[in-house]
């Protein structure tokens, strides 16, 4: 998994987005919202980490269950491959 070309993570405020840009400004009207885990979870799948790897993040850097991690990681990566952003 990986994100698509064009899109980038934005903090603007306390607000952290999602935005597109060049090409993928034409297809995606909009923008997506995270909350600080989301936004861990999109910096690990740009860094290339695998879904294990996600969770091992979030265990370390937030004071959640394994299964907690899971869902998370699955609700993020459900909703960003909904809204086309991965590839």
């Amino acid at each position: 998994m990986k994100i698509r070309e064009g899109f980038i993570l934005r903090k603007i405020g306390d607000d952290i987005i999602v935005v597109p840009v060049g090409k993928a400004s034409a297809d995606f009207h909009g923008m997506i919202k995270l909350n600080n885990t989301a936004a861990t979870i999109w910096e690990c799948i740009a860094e290339g980490k695998n879904e294990d790897e996600i969770v091992a993040t979030l265990l370390d850097k937030y004071d959640v269950s394994d299964d907690d991690a899971r869902k998370a990681v699955k609700a993020t990566v459900d909703t960003l491959s909904k809204a086309g952003v991965l590839a």
